[in-house]
């Protein structure tokens, strides 16, 4: 926790503005009927936290497809 403390006042210390990417009006809600017919594409984080979200996942009935390489417009897309 002290090093949480520490890195979000370094971080606060740094006058950097916070960038926002605004939500398109033409979203569709995620629905439960969708769990059987959508892929949910998952990006490569720290090795056990891919596995743990992808494990999770699934034991939630989602479909999902860990990406190798993702970049940031695949992430945006997704």
């Amino acid at each position: 926790m002290r090093s949480l403390q520490a890195a979000s006042k370094e971080r606060a210390s740094h006058n950097r503005k916070l960038v926002t990417h605004p939500l398109s009006d033409d979203r569709v809600p995620f629905t439960k009927e969708m769990k059987a017919t959508h892929t949910i594409l998952v990006p490569q984080f720290a090795p056990y936290q891919t596995s743990i979200a992808e494990a999770a996942l699934r034991a939630s009935g989602y479909q999902v497809e860990v990406l190798k390489q993702a970049s940031r417009e695949n992430i945006d897309y997704g």
